[in-house]
């Protein structure tokens, strides 16, 4: 509640990252409808922000769309993040970059695409790390996805 408190007075100073941890509280509270507005007003505002907080805006919209089912936008705005992470600049800014892919396995899974959830899921593996708390969950999910198609995660538990 005391970080909610400090991110709101952060938004309404204009902060762009404090749209983004707001959003990011209110989807880890399972409110994606109040993230979203949150979230889209911080990418509009987000022109001189870091790569980082491009990313993560973009990871977290995507997140939002998925967790309401709404697949094509989740997949837009996760692509998005991803092709950020994969850029020359993404890969040395950006810690989280399993997150994306986490995600967009997820969000294949709900579309029935199988072949590319499996793919992103080995990507979760190779880019995600146990000390990211989002990315240790979806780690978990993933050796169990993979190990169902009987794959190994193959994970290196990289550290940030």
């Amino acid at each position: 509640d005391k970080a909610r408190t400090q991110y709101q007075f952060a938004v309404k100073g204009g902060f762009v990252k404090a749209y983004n941890n707001l959003g990011r509280l209110h989807i880890l509270n399972n409110k994606p409808s109040l993230a979203i507005p949150l979230l889209l007003k911080g990418l509009a505002k987000a022109e001189q922000a870091s790569i980082k907080v491009k990313y993560d805006l973009m990871k977290n919209l995507g997140w939002a769309r998925l967790k309401q089912q709404r697949w094509y936008e989740a997949e837009k705005f996760i692509l998005g993040a991803v092709s950020l992470g994969s850029s020359q600049e993404g890969s040395k800014r950006i810690s989280n970059r399993g997150s994306a892919h986490c995600l967009l396995a997820q969000v294949y899974q709900g579309q029935n695409q199988k072949t590319k959830a499996l793919n992103q899921w080995q990507k979760c593996c190779q880019f995600g790390s146990s000390a990211n708390p989002d990315e240790d969950l979806w780690l978990g999910l993933a050796h169990k996805k993979l190990k169902e198609d009987n794959q190994s995660c193959g994970q290196n538990n990289r550290k940030p």
